[in-house]
C-alpha cells in the first residue's frame, strides 16, 4: 500500500470490486475526484496494482497542465507506449492520433466520431484477449478531443472487461468535461469516488513514514496539511520553510514555500534544466529540454543527474524520456522560471524539434508561446498544425489556426480571410457556433472579391439561424443579396435565404425563394439546389408540386460528379424530399452523394441531417442494420456539432431500427436517457415525447405511451409532425389503444389515419392506415385479412417490405381467427421469415404472438390473468397476488380482450365459460 493510501479503506474496497466486476466481462469506469495532493493518483495507482495482478493489461497516462492543446495527449501517453510493442492490427483510423501506428491520414473533421469508435473498437481487440485497464490521470488538463473520446466512451462503453478510471479535480474541471460527468453519473455510466482529507489518525500513520515518532514539527505540518497526504510530505521534506504568500492557483501558502525552498539551493544548471522540462512537457525528452535550457548534452546529462539525486525527476519505461516527481512540482518550476526566460525557452525548444524533424503540431504548441507578431515562419508553422490535426481535434485547430491569425499583420487581407475561414470551419466542426460567428463576421468586410464575400455571409448567416439569431442572418444576406452583381452569387444567395427560412420552420417562405432562385439560375447545378429546396420545402403539403421539383433537382444529380462542394445542400434537400415521397431509394443515392461531397467540403454541420436523412431511407427500405448505424452516426454527429434538434430525430431513428430488431440494449438506453419532459413547442423535446411514447408502447404501459404521443404532437391533429407522418403515429395510437382493450377508441385513431392519408397519394401512407382500421376489425371479431392484404399490397407498392410484411402477420392473424388457421399460420411465418430476413428480429416476434393470441388463444400470463378476472378479482388483487403492477395487468388483460373479442369484464369471463 502506497503512502498516499494511509486509510481509503472503503476507497480501495470500491476499486477492488469493480476489477472483480469487470474480470467477468462487465465494463465499468470510475471518476475519481478531490483537490490536488489528495490522493487521486495513489488510488489509481493502487487500481493498477490490483489490476495488474488479475491479469489486466494497464494502460496508464496522464494529461498535462501546459499541454492542453496537444490532442489526445493522457491517450497517447497510455496507449502509445503499448502500440509500438504489439503485433496486433490496430483499426486503420487511429494511425492519425498514435505516433506508434502512424504515419497515417487525418479523417475528415465531419466524421471523427469514426476515431472514437475505432478508439472504442481497439480497446474491445485488447479486451478479448484479457481484460483492459485504461487510466487517464489529471483529466481536469485534458485538451477537448480527450474530453470528446471519454464522453464516447462512458456513453457508449467498449464491449467486454475494459475498465476506464479517470482522475481529475473537484470544482475546477473546465465545462466540458464537468457536464460529460454530470451526464454520466446521470445514466449509471461511471461511479465517482469523491476523496476528502485524512483523518488525525490517518495522517499521523503518514507522517510516520517520512518523520520519527517525537519531531517537534509534526503538530505544525499536520495543522498545515489539513489532511491532503501531498501536503503532509511535502512540508515534511521542507520543515522548515518559511510562511508564503500563495500565488500557485490552489495551493495553499505553507505549501509554495516548501517548493520553494526545495527549489532554492540547486546548482545553476540543475534549476536551469528543471525549468526548461517544464517547458519541454511532462513527460519530457531530455534533448529538447537540454535545447530550451541552452545547455551542451554533457552538462545537460550532469544537471538531469542532480535532479534525480533529488527525486524532482523520474525515470519513465521510454530511455531518455522522464517525469516530474509530481505536477505540482513542474507547476511551481515552470512558474519560479521568467516570463522572458520562458518564450526564449519555448522558442529554443520549438527550434530543437524542428531539427529534429518533429512534427508541425508539436512544434505549435511552442510557437504560440514564443512567436512575435508579424513572424511569418510561426504563421506557417502554426497553419501546418492546425491543418494536421482539423480532422481528429478541431478545437485544437481552430486555436493554432486563431494564433496564426493574431500574429498576421492587419494589412494581410487575404491570408487573415483564408486563416479566419480555416479557424471558423473548425470551430463549426467541433460546436463552437458561437465562437466561429464572430471570426467570420470579422471577414466578411476584408474579402476582396464577391464571391468570397458571398461565400463568408452565406456561412455566416448559416450559423446565425442555428444558434437562434435568424433576423440577423437574414439581414446579412439580404445585405449581400442587395449588393450583388454576379447573377449566379444572388441565386446562392437566394438560396441560402430560403435555406435559413426552412429550417426555421417557415417553409412557405423557403419555397418563395427557392422558386425566386429558380427561376434566375443559369446554373444547371445551382438550379437543381433550388428546385431541391422547392421539393423540400413543398413536401409537407403540396406533394405534387414537390415531386415536379425532386425530379427535376434529381434530372441533373443523377449525371452530376461528386466534385463540387457547393451542391451538398442539392442532395441532402432531394434525399430528405424523396424520403417522404416514398422514393427512399433514391434518397439513399442521393444522401450518400451527399455524405461523400460533405466530407470532403468539411461542410460539418450539414452532416448530421444527412445521415438522420439517410437512417429514415435505409429503414424504410428494410436495411434495418444499416439503419441502426446511419442513426447512430447520426447522433454522434448532432453531438459533436451540437445540433439538438437532429440529435433528438437521430435518436428517434435510432429507437425505431431498435424496435425492429428488438434491440432491447438500445431501447433501455433510451429509456434511460431520456430527458425530463419539457414544453412540446420545442421541436426537440416534441421528437424525444415520441420517442418516449414509443418505448413506453413498446414496453406495455400503452396508456402512458397514448398521454405521451399526444403530448409531443401537440394534441390528437398531431400538427407537430409533419403531414406525411401522421399516419404512422395514428396506426401506433391505433395499437395501443387495441392493447389497452380499447377498441372505440382505436376505431377513432384508425379513421384519423384514413382522413391524414387521403389526398396525399403515396401507397405506403395508405397502407398503414388500412392496417390500423384492418387491426381494429380484427379485435371486434370482423373479417380483416383482404382490408389487411391490401394493406400490405400497398405498402410493397411503396417498397416498404417490412411495413409489408408486417401487414401481412395482421392478415395471417386475421385468417386465423376466421378460421382458417392453416393458411393464416403459413402467412405470418412467411411474414415473420421475411421480416427476420431483414434484421428486424423484434418484429418477426411479434408477427409469431399473432399466431398464437388469434382465434382466442390467450398466452399464459394472459390466461392466468383472465381466470383470476373470472373469480371476481379486481385488477389490484391479482397484481399483488401475480407480483405485478396495475399497468402490467392492465395491459395484459386488454391485450385478452382483444384476442377473444370481448370490451368487458363480464364478456371476458363468458367467453372463458364458453
Amino acid at each position: 500500500m502506497g503512502a498516499g493510501l494511509v486509510g481509503r479503506e472503503a476507497e480501495r474496497a470500491r476499486a477492488e470490486r469493480l476489477v472483480a466486476e469487470v474480470g467477468t466481462g462487465v465494463p465499468r469506469a470510475l471518476a475519481v475526484r478531490g483537490e490536488p495532493g489528495i490522493g487521486k493518483s495513489a488510488l489509481l495507482g493502487h487500481l493498477a496494482v490490483v489490476a495488474g495482478s488479475a491479469g489486466f493489461l494497464v494502460l496508464s497516462g496522464r494529461a498535462a497542465e501546459y499541454e492542453q492543446d496537444l490532442p489526445f495527449g493522457a491517450v497517447v501517453d497510455a496507449v502509445d507506449p503499448f502500440l509500438g510493442a504489439w503485433d496486433g492490427a490496430a483499426p486503420a483510423e487511429l494511425a492519425a492520433v498514435f505516433p506508434a501506428l502512424g504515419p497515417g491520414t487525418a479523417p475528415s473533421p465531419v466524421d471523427r466520431h469514426r476515431l472514437h469508435r475505432a478508439m472504442a473498437d481497439l480497446l474491445a481487440i485488447l479486451a478479448a484477449r484479457r481484460p483492459v485497464l485504461l487510466v487517464l490521470d489529471d483529466l481536469h488538463w485534458a485538451d477537448a478531443a480527450t474530453v470528446e473520446l471519454v464522453e464516447r466512451l462512458l456513453r457508449r462503453p467498449p464491449p467486454g472487461p475494459v475498465l476506464l478510471a479517470a482522475a481529475l479535480r473537484s470544482g475546477s474541471a473546465a465545462t466540458p468535461l464537468r457536464a460529460v460527468l454530470r451526464a454520466a453519473e446521470r445514466h449509471g455510466h461511471v461511479e465517482a469516488v469523491d476523496l476528502g482529507p485524512l483523518d488525525a489518525c490517518e495522517a499521523d500513520l503518514l507522517l510516520d513514514t517520512v518523520l520519527p515518532p517525537g519531531a517537534p514539527q509534526r503538530d505544525r505540518i499536520a495543522a498545515d496539511a489539513g489532511g491532503n497526504p501531498f501536503y503532509l510530505l511535502q512540508l515534511a521534506r521542507a520543515p522548515g520553510a518559511p510562511a508564503g504568500e500563495g500565488d500557485n492557483g490552489q495551493l495553499p501558502a505553507p505549501i509554495v514555500a516548501a517548493l520553494r525552498a526545495e527549489l532554492r539551493d540547486l546548482p545553476r544548471n540543475a534549476g536551469l534544466l528543471l525549468a526548461a522540462a517544464a517547458v519541454a512537457g511532462d513527460p519530457f525528452e531530455i534533448d529538447v529540454a537540454a535545447a530550451a535550457a541552452g545547455l551542451a548534452p554533457d552538462p545537460a546529462l550532469d544537471a538531469l543527474d542532480e535532479l534525480w539525486a533529488r527525486d524532482l525527476v523520474r525515470t519513465t519505461d521510454a530511455p531518455r524520456r522522464f517525469a516530474f516527481r509530481h505536477p505540482v512540482l513542474r507547476r511551481a518550476a515552470y512558474a519560479a522560471a521568467g516570463s522572458g526566460w520562458r518564450i526564449g525557452a519555448h522558442a529554443r525548444a520549438a527550434a530543437a524539434l524542428a531539427a529534429a524533424g518533429g512534427p508541425a503540431a508539436m512544434r505549435a504548441h511552442h510557437v504560440e508561446r514564443s512567436a512575435a507578431a508579424g513572424d511569418r515562419d510561426a504563421v506557417a508553422v502554426l497553419s501546418a498544425a492546425a491543418r494536421d490535426v482539423a480532422g481528429v481535434a478541431p478545437v485544437t485547430a481552430a486555436r493554432w489556426s486563431g494564433a496564426a491569425l493574431r500574429l498576421l499583420p492587419a494589412t494581410a487581407a487575404a491570408e487573415r480571410v483564408e486563416l479566419s475561414e480555416a479557424t471558423a470551419a473548425s470551430l463549426l466542426a467541433a460546436g463552437r457556433l458561437d465562437q466561429a460567428r464572430p471570426v467570420l463576421r470579422a471577414a466578411v468586410p476584408l474579402a476582396a472579391d464577391e464571391a468570397t464575400r458571398v461565400r463568408l455571409a452565406c456561412g455566416c448567416a448559416d450559423v446565425e439561424w442555428r444558434l437562434g439569431a435568424r433576423a440577423e442572418g437574414l439581414r446579412l444576406l439580404t445585405d449581400v443579396l442587395g449588393r450583388c452583381t454576379d447573377p449566379a452569387l444572388a441565386v446562392r444567395v437566394r438560396i441560402a435565404l430560403g435555406t435559413a427560412h426552412l429550417w426555421g420552420a417557415d417553409p412557405s417562405a423557403a419555397a418563395r425563394w427557392a422558386v425566386e432562385a429558380r427561376d434566375t439560375a443559369r446554373d444547371p447545378g445551382l438550379r437543381a439546389t433550388a428546385a431541391a429546396l422547392l421539393a423540400i420545402a413543398t413536401a409537407h403539403d403540396d406533394l405534387d408540386a414537390a415531386r415536379l421539383a425532386v425530379a427535376e433537382a434529381a434530372a441533373f444529380l443523377d449525371r452530376f460528379p461528386d466534385t463540387d462542394a457547393a451542391h451538398v445542400d442539392a442532395f441532402l434537400f432531394a434525399g430528405w424530399a424523396e424520403t417522404s415521397l416514398e422514393c427512399e431509394a433514391a434518397a439513399v443515392g442521393h444522401l450518400q452523394r451527399a455524405l461523400a461531397v460533405a466530407a470532403d467540403a468539411g461542410r460539418a454541420l450539414v452532416v448530421p441531417e444527412i445521415r438522420y436523412g439517410l437512417a429514415v431511407a435505409l429503414a424504410a427500405t428494410g436495411d434495418v442494420a444499416g439503419a441502426a448505424r446511419a442513426a447512430d452516426e447520426a447522433a454522434e454527429a448532432a453531438r459533436a456539432t451540437g445540433a439538438t434538434d437532429t440529435l433528438a430525430w437521430a435518436r428517434l431513428a435510432h429507437l425505431h431500427a431498435a424496435l425492429a430488431a428488438g434491440d432491447a440494449a438500445t431501447l433501455a438506453r433510451y429509456a434511460r436517457e431520456a430527458g425530463p419532459e419539457r414544453d412540446p413547442s420545442d421541436l426537440s423535446a416534441s421528437i424525444d415525447g415520441a420517442g418516449r411514447a414509443m418505448v413506453e408502447m413498446a414496453g406495455g404501459d400503452a396508456a402512458a405511451g397514448v398521454t405521451l404521443m399526444l403530448t409531443a404532437g401537440g394534441g390528437p391533429d398531431l400538427l407537430q409532425f409533419a403531414r406525411a407522418y401522421r399516419p404512422y403515429w395514428y396506426l401506433l395510437l391505433t395499437d395501443a389503444e387495441l392493447r389497452r382493450g380499447r377498441r372505440d377508441a382505436a376505431a377513432g385513431w384508425a379513421e384519423r389515419a384514413r382522413t391524414a392519408a387521403e389526398g396525399l397519394g403515396l401507397d405506403g401512407r395508405t397502407g398503414w392506415a388500412l392496417r390500423a382500421e384492418a387491426a381494429v376489425r380484427l379485435a371486434r371479431y370482423e373479417p380483416a385479412a383482404e382490408l389487411a392484404l391490401r394493406s400490405a399490397e400497398l405498402l410493397e407498392r411503396a417498397a416498404y417490405p417490412l411495413e409489408a410484411a408486417r401487414s401481412r402477420a395482421l392478415a395471417g392473424a386475421a385468417l386465423v381467427a376466421a378460421g382458417r388457421r392453416a393458411a393464416g399460420a403459413a402467412m405470418v411465418d412467411g411474414a415473420a421469415a421475411t421480416l427476420a430476413a431483414h434484421g428486424a428480429h423484434g418484429w418477426a416476434a411479434a408477427a409469431r404472438e399473432r399466431v398464437g393470441g388469434a382465434g382466442g388463444e390467450l398466452s399464459r400470463r394472459e390466461r392466468e390473468i383472465a381466470d383470476l378476472v373470472a373469480d371476481g378479482c379486481t385488477n389490484r388483487e391479482i397484481a399483488e397476488r401475480l407480483t405485478l403492477s396495475v399497468k402490467t395487468v392492465e395491459t395484459h388483460l386488454g391485450r385478452a380482450f382483444g384476442k377473444l373479442g370481448v370490451s368487458s369484464r363480464s364478456g371476458l369471463a363468458a367467453r372463458l365459460r364458453g
